[in-house]
């Protein structure tokens, strides 16, 4: 694996920057996979592949029961090595999660989870 190669901690700066404020509880395992909730309600892990190069990256979103899925509305979230391919697989699980919740959740979510406006304190 060269230097370039996405690593754990690049991957959960991509995570926090895509979701800001819609993403909890980062971290990465001992095995090096990293795991996060969005919308504190879906639970995403990233793996390196351990196949191939070894460069790339695959994304779960694990259902209750534990089941994981590597594919959101008919695309998968596997094999991203470059971070514009993590960040379209962040967008799809950002699209597949919203329609799960459904309009009302998110907006209140937002309502109650948005960063505060301190500058006038």
């Amino acid at each position: 694996m060269t230097g370039d190669a996405l690593q754990p901690v690049d991957i959960l700066r991509i995570v926090r920057s895509h979701f800001a404020h819609r993403v909890s509880n980062l971290m990465i395992e001992e095995d090096g996979s990293v795991r996060f909730v969005v919308f504190d309600a879906f639970t995403c892990v990233g793996v390196r592949d351990d196949y191939g190069s070894g460069r790339s990256w695959g994304f779960g979103l694990v259902l209750p029961g534990g089941v994981s899925l590597v594919e959101l509305l008919g695309e998968r979230i596997t094999l991203r090595e470059r971070p514009e391919q993590v960040i379209a697989a962040l967008t799809l699980v950002d699209r597949y999660v919203r329609l799960r919740l459904g309009a009302e959740y998110v907006e209140v979510f937002d309502a109650t989870h948005l960063p505060v406006d301190q500058s006038g304190l």
